[in-house]
């Protein structure tokens, strides 16, 4: 078992470093691609592998949004003593958000259709000992 384990952490060498890396595992290496390792059997079977054979070794399953977000939350607050505060973003501000013009057969005007909802999230930063507004993060 120990021997395929380290074929595996080669082969995930091999990959990150591309071909031209013999795939030779140093001490500082192992940790490494070991996370990477079961990040990827973690999301076997998931949008990250396609099957093609290049299969993508990612992190997201460390870092994911929600929990970026509340642990910056928990710094900003205990560090700058600061609240970090999600608001409702108002549609002038959503710039990712695709509009088609409706026409129907006859050429009628019919208004724009919504083609794809905002995934923008907009967050307020405010002293929390005076509640003075100090800036705004857009995600």
């Amino acid at each position: 078992q120990y021997k395929k384990d380290m074929e595996l952490l080669r082969d995930a060498k091999r990959y990150m470093e591309g071909d031209n890396d013999d795939g030779e595992l140093h001490p500082w290496d192992l940790n490494y691609y070991n996370g990477l390792v079961k990040t990827h059997l973690l999301n076997n079977g998931s949008d990250d592998n396609s099957g093609d054979g290049n299969e993508n070794y990612s992190l997201n399953g460390y870092f994911t949004v929600e929990q970026s977000i509340k642990g910056m939350n928990i710094l900003v607050s205990r560090l700058f003593g600061i609240v970090m505060q999600e608001v409702t973003i108002p549609p002038e501000e959503q710039w990712d958000v695709i509009y088609n013009d409706h026409k129907d057969n006859t050429n009628e005007d019919r208004g724009e259709q919504l083609l794809q909802k905002s995934m923008i999230r907009k967050f307020e930063f405010i002293q929390e000992d005076d509640g003075q507004e100090l800036g705004t993060m857009y995600l």
